[in-house]
């Protein structure tokens, strides 16, 4: 019997037998598979491969939407970008690879291998065991480079503030070589080293490949001759690939300060696209934390007591299912997120003038200043009005 919460694994594969209106017929032998096509099933897979394998949605995201979805992230690192997108290039990588050896084994029919490559490229191919190094290799970095330079960043600051022969973009060479430092440091790439080994060890003693396929589809599926095979072929496939995985890992990790901006990011956050150092953005981060949190909570209150409402332009009532539009938001309604902004806004600016924030701006060093303050606050009211906005239409 079929896993009741998943399709079955060869009714999975039915929307892969048609390709721009034409049927892919069913009786091509093993010889005249077309990689190109294996190709496109691990392509058509990349939405579901990385859906929740991204620390930052930007990085699953093309180059062109890149700049647009940093600007509305307030919590962004530079450094776990490249984490992420060096494991990614490992994945597509490692799944190209499999795609040949499935297409050259005298085992299974064409539709046996569309079908299992389908199932193996979507969260399995990411999750087994790529995102568990890319975790570990992106909460070692926190511990042992993040929070030391953070630190250590901090310390100098106050330093500089009360030193008249010092100025602050002095930061920029003390960052890069404390965190140069930390990277090349034998004992922690050692430990790095260890730690992903032993994830590795673990994840191959306790096959989790296979007990996730046992979770997925039905016995009678898994213990077939033909898919057992290819369950095989792909678990001795990542087997061969342990000492690549454990290299590059390490690789990934020793060059994490190699452009600019990765490396200020061990000590800065960017803020809706701003760099600000890590100690001010957490500050700010929780400004709009707590803002939305709340503010969700009492236009929910006010919205149920009738206290505020919201019409369309005909008087009826709308409950912003569709399309939202100026014209249907209510005055009250409009007002409530305008005066949200205000005092976002004004904790905000008091806030960077009075704890003279430190940034990462022009490839300077500095104290944040007036243009800078702007950028904030205007992507900070911006995203805090879309959160609040899409909230009232989903009520």
């Amino acid at each position: 019997m079929v896993n009741q919460s998943h399709s079955s694994l060869f009714c999975r594969c039915y929307d892969l037998q048609i390709k721009d209106g034409e049927i892919v017929s069913e009786t091509l032998t093993t010889e005249s598979i077309n990689l190109s096509f294996f190709s496109s099933i691990i392509r058509k897979n990349a939405p579901i491969r990385y859906k929740d394998y991204w620390y930052y949605n930007c990085d699953a995201l093309g180059q062109t939407e890149y700049m647009s979805e940093i600007r509305r992230t307030h919590n962004y690192k530079k450094w776990k970008s490249k984490v992420n997108n060096s494991f990614k290039s490992i994945i597509e990588n490692s799944l190209s690879a499999f795609a040949t050896k499935l297409n050259v084994i005298n085992c299974g029919s064409w539709e046996e291998k569309k079908c299992f490559l389908s199932a193996i490229s979507g969260e399995i191919a990411s999750n087994y065991p790529f995102k568990m190094a890319n975790d570990l290799v992106i909460n070692f970095v926190e511990k042992k480079i993040s929070k030391v330079v953070g630190f250590y960043l901090e310390t100098e600051i106050k330093n500089i503030a009360n030193s008249k022969d010092r100025n602050y973009n002095e930061l920029k060479s003390i960052i890069a070589k404390k965190a140069n430092e930390a990277l090349i440091k034998e004992d922690n790439k050692l430990e790095l080293t260890y730690n992903i080994s032993g994830m590795l060890s673990d994840f191959h003693e306790k096959q989790f490949i296979k007990e996730e396929f046992r979770s997925k589809f039905s016995m009678h599926e898994v213990e077939t001759t033909t898919f057992s095979i290819f369950i095989d072929l792909y678990s001795n496939h990542l087997a061969e690939n342990y000492d690549s995985i454990l290299s590059k890992s390490v690789e990934i990790f020793e060059t994490l300060d190699q452009d600019e901006e990765s490396c200020m990011s061990f000590a800065f956050d960017k803020f809706f696209g701003e760099m600000i150092s890590h100690h001010h953005a957490k500050q700010l981060h929780n400004f709009i934390h707590v803002s939305e949190f709340y503010l969700k909570i009492l236009l929910d209150n006010l919205l149920l007591s009738g206290k505020i409402k919201f019409f369309s332009t005909n008087g009826e009532k709308n409950l912003f299912h569709n399309n939202i539009d100026t014209a249907k938001r209510s005055v009250n309604v409009m007002s409530f997120i305008e005066e949200s902004k205000k005092e976002l806004k004004e904790k905000i600016t008091k806030y960077l003038i009075e704890s003279d924030t430190i940034v990462f701006d022009g490839g300077t060093i500095t104290i944040c200043d007036a243009s800078f303050t702007e950028r904030v606050l205007y992507y900070s009211t911006k995203y805090l009005e879309e959160k609040l906005t899409s909230h009232v239409s989903k009520s």
